[in-house]
């Protein structure tokens, strides 16, 4: 769900809450570290939908936006991702 106008989540569900939709991937490594590395990468598809729209849009969203995850490399991954150590 998305956020009030306080920039606050929403603790309750409504039928026009705004929501936010994003696509991602990420990889982990295991290293010198006890847990390891991971990156990941995120694609924001829509944001501030009113829930409602959703079920008519969503479809559609994940076929499109999957697309560009597909390009995605784990060279693209590991120079675009956000790397963070584990644990």
């Amino acid at each position: 769900m998305g956020l009030d106008k306080n920039g606050r989540r929403f603790e309750k569900y409504f039928d026009d809450v705004p929501y936010d939709f994003c696509v991602g991937a990420d990889v982990t490594f295991s290293d010198d570290t006890k847990y390891g590395h991971r990156y990941g990468k995120v694609y924001l598809c829509f944001t501030n939908k009113s829930f409602r729209e959703v079920p008519a849009i969503l479809r559609q969203e994940l076929e499109e936006n999957l697309k560009i995850i597909e390009t995605w490399t784990l060279e693209t991954l590991m120079k675009e991702g956000k790397k963070v150590q584990l644990g």
